[in-house]
């Protein structure tokens, strides 16, 4: 995954399906060094299976905004070796910086603030934001200045019209049922593609984990 991601959708669509499939494709079959995995989890307990394998882990809004702070000074430490250098894009480890509540995050100014540098930014130095964000609300829709550069865009079932099109710019995911399907936009795309979300068992989870934690 090398785009921002956004991924919105009500309570129960499968937003933590979706996370954790990332997660685990990603420990199983990446190898370590060629990653860092940052996360906010203000719940405490939906990744907290994946904190051994995080080089930074929040759990308050106040201990996220200190981690996008480290993400936007870690970046521009990046973009000064590059400049030194002469690369044009970071040639190391991707930094993973996964967002969970991000309406409740978004409730941060200093939050904000740093979220949109990474946005804006991170690509090129290999830094990226993956939120996801509880749509059943109207009020809890991403700001336009943030949206903008999120290019990857997924929307799961949503309760009206207005709400799909915060989630992925049209309406089609009200259509959706509950769980178990998603619409996934990238700029690539003239329409959105519906894709089937497959779960993966917690406790093929906490296996691979367990057997990746031994190596």
């Amino acid at each position: 995954m090398s785009a921002h991601t956004i991924i919105s959708g009500s309570t129960g669509s499968g937003k933590s399906v979706l996370i954790n499939n990332f997660l685990y494709y990603l420990i199983r079959d990446v190898e370590d060094w060629k990653y860092e995995l940052w996360i906010i989890d203000p719940k405490r307990v939906d990744y907290m299976d994946y904190r051994p394998f995080c080089k930074e882990y929040a759990k308050t809004i106040p201990d996220g905004e200190n981690l996008l702070k480290k993400a936007v000074k870690r970046m521009f430490d990046r973009y000064d070796r590059m400049e030194r250098e002469g690369w044009k894009e970071w040639p190391g480890s991707h930094i993973y910086i996964l967002a969970d509540e991000f309406g409740q995050i978004l409730r941060s100014s200093a939050a904000v603030a740093s979220l949109d540098e990474l946005l804006r930014l991170g690509r090129a130095a290999r830094v990226h934001v993956i939120a996801a964000n509880q749509n059943a609300a109207r009020t809890n829709g991403c700001p336009s200045h943030l949206r903008v550069n999120f290019t990857c865009q997924i929307g799961l079932h949503c309760v009206d019209k207005i709400a799909s099109r915060q989630a992925i710019g049209c309406a089609g995911c009200e259509s959706l049922p509950l769980f178990g399907y998603c619409y996934v936009f990238t700029p690539q795309d003239l329409k959105p593609e519906l894709w089937k979300i497959t779960m993966i068992e917690e406790t093929e989870i906490k296996r691979m984990l367990k057997e990746r934690a031994r190596k």
